[in-house]
């Protein structure tokens, strides 16, 4: 077993063999079958030059619209990084609502009358982590 048959095995991809390859081009095909007679002509070297400038606008162009996406991609991330913690705190917040609710209804539940005081304590906590809660979400938008 090769290299390549262990990443295969690893990745589950498969190795895909490209069997005509293009070769980058500079120039047209008009520019490419000139003959070194028709190189010399100044017609035809304006026109070369001319290409040539209209090809290194493009590029510059693209390279503009490479810089734009790689701007935006990173913006995306930082985004997606925000939206996450907004969701970390909602869950957050959300647990302390409950947890407070349930300690407000333990306390509320009537075990013997000797835990009067022990249940307005619980009371009271259950309604500060609400509050808090509430606070914490609110102050946040």
């Amino acid at each position: 077993m090769s290299l390549t048959d262990d990443s295969e095995e690893e990745t589950g991809a498969n190795e895909v063999t490209t069997e005509n390859k293009k070769e980058l081009n500079f120039y047209p095909r008009t520019v490419q079958s000139l003959s070194e007679k028709d190189l010399k002509s100044p017609a035809v070297l304006k026109m070369v030059l001319s290409e040539n400038k209209e090809l290194k606008r493009e590029r510059e162009k693209l390279k503009e619209i490479e810089k734009k996406f790689y701007e935006s991609e990173r913006n995306l991330a930082i985004v997606n990084e925000k939206l996450k913690k907004k969701t970390c705190s909602e869950i957050f917040t959300d647990v302390v609502y409950t947890v407070g609710g349930l300690i407000i209804a333990i306390s509320t539940l009537d075990f013997n009358s000797r835990f009067t005081i022990h249940n307005g304590l619980f009371i009271l906590i259950g309604l500060l982590l609400i509050v808090g809660a509430a606070i914490a979400k609110w102050g946040k938008k």
